[in-house]
């Protein structure tokens, strides 16, 4: 398997920095009314709407990413029932789940996050995209101690109800253990909402955030390991991949000011789940396709 000679996320703090030229050259016209199919290419999310790039800082899309879930992608601007948009998501048409949801948090709204409760869980599929989670995938899943695990958080947006809603699309949700998803993943999903309320809103800071997947796991000294691409549910040949590890890459930008980052992993795993945060050169490590890989026996 080739290595990826490119950098991932060093662009991801740096609000001067313009988009890749590798985007750039992809560019198309016209405006998306929701997603846009896009055939793949290894490493370059060749999405260009602007409902969609606007997610992005700087709209700069992650480059040198390990996209080899899938031979096409679909770019989904996500919207509320009123048609806002709300967050953008790049989907894996063959493997049923998201590569990643980007998502942004502005200073205005970051102390207004805890306003509204949960919704009721009503999840809803995305028209047009033909394999994804339904009710009926994901009915019996405690049986598999599996739950929907969001990319996009609905806590982080509850400073607004029709974002929160927006976020129960199963494009935006993974197969994801519940011993994963109710635990360390959620604590530091609330450690993240906690930093965006209370540190980066209050500094007048924008937090913008790519939450994804990755087929790879980490080793416990911080190693890249391959690990086994299952399906969810695991005796259905039409069913979705279940991402063995779950990341967050996030950028607190204080116009004219400052940035700071912030980044997390996880492995979803169902006997030893794990969550850790890490700086943006170590997350980058883990997210690249590698030419040696380690056994997950370790």
């Amino acid at each position: 398997m080739r290595f990826i000679v490119c950098v991932t996320f060093l662009f991801f703090c740096n609000p001067d920095f313009s988009r890749s030229k590798a985007v750039d050259e992809n560019e198309k016209k016209g405006e998306a009314k929701g997603y846009k199919r896009v055939v793949k290419k290894p490493d370059v999310d060749q999405c260009t709407e602007n409902c969609y790039l606007q997610y992005f800082l700087s709209r700069s899309v992650p480059a040198g990413l390990d996209l080899s879930n899938s031979a096409e992608m679909s770019c989904i601007c996500q919207k509320d029932d009123k048609g806002n948009d709300c967050f953008a998501t790049y989907f894996y048409d063959d493997a049923g789940i998201a590569a990643y949801s980007a998502y942004t948090i502005q200073a205005s709204d970051a102390g207004k996050i805890g306003t509204y409760d949960r919704p009721p869980d009503s999840w809803k599929t995305t028209p047009g995209i033909t394999k994804q989670g339904t009710n009926a995938l994901y009915a019996g899943s405690s049986a598999y101690k599996i739950d929907k695990g969001h990319l996009n958080p609905n806590k982080i947006n509850s400073y607004d109800q029709n974002h929160q809603i927006a976020t129960f699309k199963y494009t935006n949700a993974v197969p994801q253990f519940a011993g994963h998803n109710r635990n360390s993943w959620k604590t530091f999903e609330g450690k993240i909402t906690n930093y965006v309320k209370t540190v980066c809103g209050p500094k007048g800071g924008n937090m913008h955030l790519i939450t994804g997947t990755s087929n790879y796991l980490r080793s416990t000294t911080g190693q890249q390991l391959t690990g086994k691409i299952e399906l969810f549910p695991p005796s259905d040949p039409n069913g979705i991949v279940r991402p063995n590890s779950l990341w967050t890459a996030g950028c607190c930008v204080v116009p004219a000011k400052s940035a700071e980052s912030i980044a997390v992993w996880g492995n979803n795993d169902n006997t030893n789940p794990s969550t850790v945060s890490l700086s943006l050169p170590d997350l980058e490590k883990l997210l690249v396709t590698r030419i040696h890989k380690t056994s997950p026996k370790e």
